[in-house]
Parts: C-alpha cells; sequence; structure tokens
C-alpha cells in the first residue's frame, strides 16, 4: 500500500510511463491484488511510451490472471515482435507454452 500512495503522489507531479509502469506493479502485487487496476496503469504506460515493451509482458500476465488467455498471448506475442531478446523474452516464451502456443 506504500508503494502505491509513493506512486500516486509522484504521478500528480509527473505522469510519466515509468511511474505508470511501477504502480501497475504494485497494484498486481498488492495483497489482494488489484488486476484491473494494474492493468489500467499498464496500458496508460504503453500508450504514454510504445517503446516500454516490458509493460506488454505484464499486461499478459494481468490478463492471464482475469483468465483471458487469448488477450495474454496477443501481448505476449507483441512483447516478443518488439524485444524478441529481452530481459522477460524467456518468461514470455514460457507463459506461451503453458497457454499452448507454440513458440521458437
Amino acid at each position: 500500500v506504500g508503494a502505491i500512495i509513493a506512486y500516486e503522489n509522484a504521478l500528480k507531479i509527473d505522469d510519466d510511463p515509468n511511474t505508470r509502469l511501477n504502480l501497475g506493479t504494485a497494484y498486481q502485487g498488492s495483497t489482494p491484488p488489484n488486476l484491473q487496476k494494474a492493468l489500467d496503469n499498464y496500458k496508460k504506460a504503453v500508450n504514454m511510451d510504445p517503446k516500454l515493451v516490458d509493460a506488454y509482458y505484464y499486461i499478459g500476465t494481468v490478463y492471464e490472471g482475469l483468465n483471458q488467455p487469448p488477450m495474454a498471448i496477443q501481448n505476449y506475442k507483441l512483447y516478443l515482435q518488439k524485444a524478441a531478446s529481452g530481459p522477460n523474452a524467456p518468461a514470455v516464451k514460457e507463459r506461451l507454452k503453458i497457454l499452448g502456443v507454440p513458440v521458437k
């Protein structure tokens, strides 16, 4: 909860995509997770900065949590299209395999 408040306060000063991404992560990691708020912030982050490819990975994980595999797959594939060798690529490929999508 402390991180959520800190990020929300920071956004009042400067609404930037990295803080939005961090706020989404805080909502996703909260107890209980607030997946809808996490998703909203991840989407805002990627809309503000399309090069923030990690957002696609996190969006995919939220959609998995919301039991929406097609949307998760779509975002995981977007991540791989934009960052095939990015730091989350191994995790994305693993998630896709678990969801039944063949991965090279």
